[in-house]
């Protein structure tokens, strides 16, 4: 974590290459565990008062800047991040699913759940553990989006083929629909859509529709409207408001607070 300004107040100089953003949560004690506790900013032994910021231990002379520093960045900087490695996560999350279904010829829902996990991880790592309903709404957002991206390429597969079929069959379609008595609706243009802009058109109409994919079923999609619940909810959940937990003052070699 870091702190705007050019000095810490109260520590002294020796603080000036201390790294508040950035906290050792292991390595607390030499191996066997006789030898001293280790500050996780400073790295220095602790041989009196230490406190816990989390999982990492920390030492008296570095709680307090570690304390006035709060979450590193501001509070843009770390929604910005959040949504940056959450939009990476719900690629590479549906990516992975476009290819298991791919490879397997299945549609595994339960997937959509470790999408869910993968993007609330990515947030949590991009908003440096803080969390919140900014968060948790761009969670689900993005895990709502890797899922429906899934359907994009079937949908637009389906409107570039209606697209791309010639005029005169789509009449000769409409005509046999309409059942009429000895007559037909018109002459059409034999040219189709091209191919290129078929292509281009099919794939953006197909992402707003892929949005609505899943509920369009209706009753009959309740299972996998279930499974994108759970997902959703899991991405939520993890991306909920956290506070930093600090503990202490504690004393060396001692069981309780100093």
């Amino acid at each position: 974590m870091h702190r705007d300004g050019d000095g810490t107040s109260g520590v002294g100089d020796t603080t000036q290459d201390l790294d508040f953003e950035h906290a050792d949560y292991g390595g607390a004690e030499e191996p066997g565990g006789a030898g001293p506790l280790v500050c996780g900013i400073c790295k220095a032994p602790i041989s009196d008062t230490y406190f816990t910021w989390g999982g990492a231990i920390v030492c008296a002379r570095c709680e307090g800047p570690a304390r006035e520093a709060g979450p590193g960045g501001s509070a843009l900087t770390r929604f910005l991040g959040a949504v940056a490695a959450g939009s990476v996560a719900a690629i590479i999350g549906s990516a992975f699913w476009m290819l298991i279904t791919t490879v397997t010829g299945y549609e595994i829902g339960l997937i959509a759940i470790a999408v869910g996990w993968i993007v609330g991880v990515a947030i949590q790592i991009g908003n440096r553990g803080v969390g919140g309903l900014p968060y948790q709404l761009a969670a689900v957002f993005l895990t709502y989006t890797a899922i429906v991206m899934t359907y994009v390429p079937m949908l637009a597969t389906q409107l570039e083929a209606s697209w791309t079929e010639p005029a005169s069959e789509r009449l000769a379609d409409a005509n046999d629909a309409f059942d009429l008595e000895g007559g037909e609706l018109g002459e059409a243009d034999d040219a189709p859509m091209s191919n290129e802009a078929a292509t281009t058109a099919a794939w953006v109409v197909a992402i707003p529709i892929a949005y609505a994919v899943p509920f369009l079923s209706g009753f009959e999609n309740a299972i996998g409207i279930l499974i994108i619940g759970f997902a959703l909810y899991q991405s939520w959940r993890m991306t909920t408001k956290r506070q930093i937990q600090w503990g202490g003052p504690f004393q060396v070699g001692g069981d309780g607070v100093a």
